[in-house]
């Protein structure tokens, strides 16, 4: 593990990106002062994570939180939300053109001023489409006694501007001039922009995902709907999108009766989406803030806290897309000592593993080595190693779980 940030502070938020060539983006809202200023930092790492920049300060206005990042090759995107002026919200980016080295001065975002509160909570999404185009979405509250909208902008030049705001909730619809929140944005093929929310239109104790669909590339939005006609309630949720049409979502929500991480695929740029893919291996615990991504070979990493152990852990989950989950994370409780080291080093497994296997990869994916072992608790290596990612799996059926 590498400490980013030296001062004894608190440290929340954090949001991460990684570049085509490997490099380890972090940005984090830090809470200096005592806790008056809230701040955006930044750090990169160009070996692989062994080691971080010098955090740097991105923003001064002191109420700045939420941060997303994301990386196109040498541009790095950060858009964050500035509480400042509590309750009001504003919106900034700033970018980088130079992977990280230097940053613009932010510019607002937001056109109109927040008139009104809004949910805070997971306030900013950002993503980019293969033409380089920069889509963000946020929560806006410029609307007096809306209690929150979802706006969008984009920019066709790289995060040098950004066009006109637009309202991506239809506020038209019944009972739809309620609470929105918790964006989320992915990017399809054929100019698809999609955006989900959590919103309320029921009630507070009914949160529900609506997801609202733009298939000219952002510039209007259809109506939302119903996210695959879901009607359970939903608390957090994530979408991720690949280039060939696949869209998938991931909810903390009910499917028949039980509550846990489900996870919805389509194939069609979210046109209509599967039944749902049970993540989650233990089902009715307390879980949030799911995070899903997809790489471009249709391989899905979902991760996730919840309380089964009666304290809060990270799980993670591997699957692809139209089968089955193909391995859960059950939190395997290794423990690599001595840490730091460079040669000779154990691996305590804490239980005895009937069938396991280690593989150790280097920074560039490239398999250095790998061994299955039998009925054991403790796998001794001897090995001359720099920097490594360290995998386990259940021999039998081969598949890896972080």
């Amino acid at each position: 593990m590498v400490n980013l940030h030296s001062i004894t502070t608190a440290h929340v938020f954090p949001s991460i990106a990684v570049d085509n060539i490997g490099n380890i983006y972090i940005t984090w809202t830090a809470v200096t002062n005592s806790g008056n200023d809230w701040n955006i930092w930044f750090a990169i790492s160009t070996d692989g994570g062994s080691s971080f920049s010098s955090p740097k300060v991105l923003t001064t206005l002191n109420g700045c939180v939420y941060p997303a990042i994301a990386v196109d090759n040498n541009y790095v995107y950060v858009f964050y939300g500035d509480l400042s002026s509590y309750p009001a919200a504003n919106y900034y980016f700033t970018r980088s053109i130079d992977y990280g080295l230097n940053f613009s001065s932010p510019i607002q975002i937001n056109d109109a001023p927040c008139i009104d509160e809004i949910n805070y909570s997971n306030l900013t999404t950002i993503a980019f489409d293969s033409a380089g185009i920069v889509h963000l979405a946020w929560v806006d509250g410029r609307r007096l006694n809306a209690k929150g909208d979802i706006f969008y902008a984009k920019s066709i030049n790289n995060g040098q501007n950004f066009g006109i705001n637009k309202m991506v909730n239809d506020s038209t619809q019944t009972a739809s001039d309620s609470i929105q929140y918790y964006p989320s944005i992915a990017i399809g093929t054929t100019n698809k922009v999609l955006i989900g929310f959590i919103d309320y239109r029921l009630n507070k104790q009914s949160p529900r995902l609506y997801l609202a669909t733009s298939s000219n590339g952002g510039n209007t939005f259809a109506t939302e709907t119903l996210f695959a006609a879901h009607s359970e309630n939903t608390n957090y949720f994530d979408l991720a999108a690949c280039s060939n049409g696949k869209v998938v979502a991931a909810l903390t929500t009910s499917y028949q009766s039980d509550f846990g991480i489900w996870m919805f695929e389509s194939i069609n740029d979210g046109a209509s989406f599967s039944s749902p893919i049970a993540l989650s291996d233990t089902m009715n615990m307390l879980s949030k803030d799911v995070k899903i991504v997809m790489d471009e070979q249709q391989l899905i990493y979902t991760s996730w806290i919840d309380n089964r152990d009666s304290i809060w852990h990270v799980y993670f989950t591997k699957t692809s897309l139209g089968t089955s989950v193909l391995k859960h994370n059950s939190e395997i409780q290794a423990r690599l000592f001595p840490n730091p080291s460079n040669a000779s080093f154990n691996i305590d497994l804490a239980e005895k593993q009937e069938e396991i296997k280690l593989s150790i990869t280097n920074m560039q994916g490239q398999l250095i080595f790998e061994k299955n072992y039998r009925n054991t608790n403790l796998i001794e290596l001897d090995i001359p190693l720099r920097t490594c990612l360290l995998y386990t799996s259940d021999a039998a059926d081969e598949e890896d779980s972080v």
